[in-house]
């Protein structure tokens, strides 16, 4: 149970700092791709900080105050005082939460633990949902997709590696798998032309070569481990919002057409309404809600971009900025809950047991010699 305390606290520690950092820094980086990079290196952080400095703290034992050693028995006889027996130190205790009693510890970690099997069962649900949607999809017949696809995928190592599928549960193209990759079309491709589609194959092809799903996995473990804290939550939604706009600007970026790109995104609004009524697999779609669809498409009428100078130092500053905030974070975690030193803790209880034994003594003899 302190193990799992100190994971709290760790990941209360971590997911604060983390989230208001990243949220003032974004606010100041224009670049999609380098806003998502930071994203995904903040959840990461969020995982791996608390865990690990809970594996240290719970091998190497908490700190433990002075007063967690065993008294030592003294005795005032004729001869003054004389110690009559010391016990060996005690074991160092856990610091985590010591304002809080072991009944309200046991309670929180039952609701943190319900709280972990509830989300990890969601998780669970909606990755065999997802499974068993990629099985009961069709195969891609048309010629003309087919064609396209290929002429899309012309250079990328993904086009022969990914398996078009189609159904009609979804209304826009996305993709998933972790091992085997799928491109998911809809089955009903009415108000759909052919630049639009052109473009939602771009923009899946991005998410695939850069292996997204997995991202998106990670999502999913990291708000099941700190589904209380509300910066878990709020990174997540973040990363899905600039998922898509890094795919957006990568797909620009080789293409070059931003208006034409723009229009295939408002042929998107209208399904994406209509497939927000729908439960969705855990699947990386290429139009999102219709309020992620507005703020990408102004995005693009803005032209919002970093130049590449001003890229590679926001990067290297970015990237200082994280690895001194994790560094920051172990270390005062460490003076929190540091590990025990016996031996410096020894040799103040033997400086303050000599110097207790010294007042006895002279109290002892100012008493004898007043009764003499």
């Amino acid at each position: 149970m302190n193990a799992l305390l100190m994971f709290l606290i760790f990941t209360t520690l971590s997911w604060a700092l983390l989230g208001l950092v990243t949220s003032a820094l974004i606010r100041f980086v224009h670049h999609a791709g380098l806003c998502y990079r930071l994203l995904v290196a903040v959840m990461l952080l969020g995982l791996a900080v608390p865990l690990l400095q809970t594996i240290n703290t719970t091998v190497n034992g908490p700190s433990a105050p002075l007063f967690l050693c065993q008294d030592v028995d003294l005795r005032l006889n004729s001869n003054g005082i004389e110690t009559i027996h010391q016990e060996e130190f005690r074991q160092p205790h856990s610091a985590a939460l010591p304002w809080l009693s072991e009944n309200s510890k046991g309670l929180l970690v039952c609701i943190y633990g319900v709280g972990v099997l509830m989300m990890g069962a969601i998780l669970i649900s909606r990755l065999i949902r997802t499974a068993r949607f990629l099985v009961q999809c069709q195969p891609v017949m048309d010629p003309a997709t087919l064609e396209l696809w290929r002429q899309v995928a012309d250079r990328s190592p993904w086009r022969d590696r990914v398996r078009l599928v189609t159904s009609e549960e979804v209304h826009y193209p996305c993709c998933g798998g972790y091992l085997h990759p799928v491109l998911v079309l809809p089955e009903c491709r009415e108000g759909l032309n052919h630049d639009a589609l052109r473009w939602a194959l771009r923009h899946e092809l991005v998410h695939l070569a850069r292996r997204d799903a997995w991202i998106a996995l990670l999502q999913g473990i990291a708000t099941t481990l700190s589904w209380f804290h509300p910066a878990a939550w709020w990174c997540t939604s973040q990363v899905n919002r600039w998922r898509e706009a890094s795919c957006d600007q990568e797909v620009i970026e080789h293409s070059g057409s931003r208006q034409s790109y723009a229009h295939a995104l408002l042929g998107f609004v209208e399904r994406a309404v209509v497939g927000a009524r729908l439960q969705q697999p855990i699947l990386l779609q290429s139009a999102g809600t219709a309020s992620q669809l507005k703020w990408r498409i102004q995005r693009l009428a803005l032209g919002q971009g970093t130049s590449p100078s001003r890229l590679r130092w926001s990067s290297l500053l970015l990237l200082s900025l994280l690895l001194l905030l994790a560094v920051g974070q172990v270390g005062f975690a460490s003076s929190l809950l540091a590990p025990f030193n016996r031996s410096s803790v020894q040799e103040k209880f033997v400086e303050l047991k000599e110097v207790y034994l010294k007042d006895q003594k002279q109290i002892s003899r100012r008493i004898t010699s007043i009764a003499r």
